[in-house]
């Protein structure tokens, strides 16, 4: 008898939401780790779970695929997730409220460069997007996100300016403690 235990991963991000791998990548990530099962459960979104399905085929790993999704979901005054698996993600239904869900993220996120820009903070959406790219790695990393805001050299934040804005209430006027970089 094997009595060996088996490890799985039920909450894992692609780039398809705010994670840092691609889904082919979580799959070699899953083989390398020895994983007898993963989750995808990007938030929001099912469109990363056929590229993982695709990459399990064509890598012949031999660990289970759970297909998922984290809903976002307000409640009271705030929010919550709720991980989902085994969801049916092909279901139409399903598939227009992720796309809708998806879809608000980056009108929210197109608001706040509005924002950002109506305050002498000049910033593209693209740029947005870029700094996502630096900023959530290190923050998932352990470092908090005045360490990653005033120590990363691409984004040039002095300390002075980072305090001026807390001070000033600048982040939560515009929502960056709510700010979604996904």
């Amino acid at each position: 008898m094997n009595n060996m235990i088996k490890t799985v991963d039920l909450h894992t991000h692609s780039t398809f939401s705010d994670g840092t791998f691609s889904p082919a990548e979580l799959v070699k990530k899953a083989v390398e780790k020895n994983l007898a099962a993963f989750a995808l459960t990007d938030h929001d979104a099912v469109g990363g779970i056929e590229s993982a399905i695709t990459a399990i085929k064509e890598q012949n790993a031999s660990v289970l695929f759970v297909p998922g999704t984290e809903l976002s979901v307000g409640y009271k005054d705030g929010d919550i997730h709720i991980v989902g698996l085994f969801i049916d993600y092909k279901n139409p239904a399903f598939t227009k409220i992720s796309d809708l869900l998806v879809s608000r993220r980056v009108d929210r996120n197109k608001e706040m460069v509005a924002k950002f820009n109506n305050a002498s903070i000049n910033m593209t959406y693209e740029e947005l997007k870029s700094l996502a790219n630096v900023i959530v790695p290190l923050i998932k990393a352990g470092q908090s996100p005045y360490q990653v805001l005033t120590n990363h050299p691409e984004l040039n934040i002095s300390k002075k300016t980072l305090y001026n804005y807390i001070e000033d209430g600048v982040f939560r006027e515009f929502g960056l403690l709510d700010i979604d970089l996904r």
